[in-house]
């Protein structure tokens, strides 16, 4: 079956002219057309990433509900749930990164990476140069540089928790990314460690090289959790006296979607 080029659309929010962002010149078309509200500059916050400096906000005199109308998109299949990026974090290298980055595919889209290196919570990073197989795969396309740093526990911290501000009340679609990159760990049982959410097991006795049938090979999680809080919470826990390892962490949440689609988009 043939399958056209993929298909995206970013759309600067307020923008009265068509923008790129730095580092990969990533195109960002003008907000004209599809909405109401009203245009604005934005403040911007350091900590995001790319950086637009227009918003678009719609007063309570334009009604509870603003819709963008977006025309003029390729025929194909468009699923009744939107994944809203709440988290996207590379661990070990400590420097973020786009997808082109990393030399990732087209197909994957040009995602954002947020670094984290190691700290005294978060135990310790380390790199390879090795090759890691079961990268670039259908559906998502993941980079083979995403595998190749990572966060891994240590005598003084075994464990590794990551902690992230969510919206209470909904349910979070999580995905975590490994590959064993130690060259310390060689077999089968030499790592393992248990994975919890908010304090409730999600994966129990993770082995990567049990589960892929070697090292640098990539594995790749995924779970969908309901939180009440505000806080999303994950800790690897080192079991049988090993310690825990991650390479990525993505965290989305999930929310129904409610716009109009043509029937014959199926």
């Amino acid at each position: 079956m043939f399958l056209g080029e993929p298909y995206e659309m970013r759309i600067s929010c307020g923008a009265a002219e068509d923008v790129t962002t730095k580092p990969t010149n990533t195109l960002w078309k003008k907000d004209f057309g599809y909405t109401g509200g009203k245009q604005a500059n934005a403040t911007i916050p350091s900590f995001i990433e790319p950086q637009l400096k227009t918003l678009r906000y719609f007063p309570l005199s334009d009604g509870p509900e603003n819709c963008y109308d977006i025309k003029d998109i390729p025929r194909g299949h468009y699923e009744g749930t939107v994944l809203r990026t709440a988290k996207r974090l590379t661990c070990g290298t400590g420097k973020p990164a786009f997808d082109e980055d990393y030399g990732g595919s087209h197909w994957g889209g040009d995602r954002f990476w947020l670094a984290i290196s190691s700290n005294s919570d978060s135990g310790q990073s380390i790199p390879t140069e090795h090759s890691i197989s079961m990268t670039s795969i259908s559906p998502n396309f993941y980079p083979e540089k995403l595998y190749q740093s990572a966060i891994v526990g240590s005598d003084l911290q075994p464990d590794l928790s990551f902690e992230m501000e969510v919206e209470p009340n909904q349910n979070y679609s999580v995905w975590l990314h490994f590959s064993e990159i130690d060259p310390r760990i060689a077999g089968e049982g030499e790592r393992t460690f248990d994975i919890s959410i908010n304090g409730d097991i999600a994966f129990e006795n993770i082995d990567i090289i049990g589960m892929t049938g070697g090292s640098y090979a990539a594995l790749v999680l995924n779970t969908t959790v309901e939180v009440s809080g505000k806080v999303l919470t994950i800790v690897l826990r080192g079991t049988n006296g090993s310690h825990a390892i991650i390479n990525a962490i993505e965290v989305f949440e999930v929310i129904s979607a409610e716009s109009k689609t043509s029937a014959d988009e199926d």
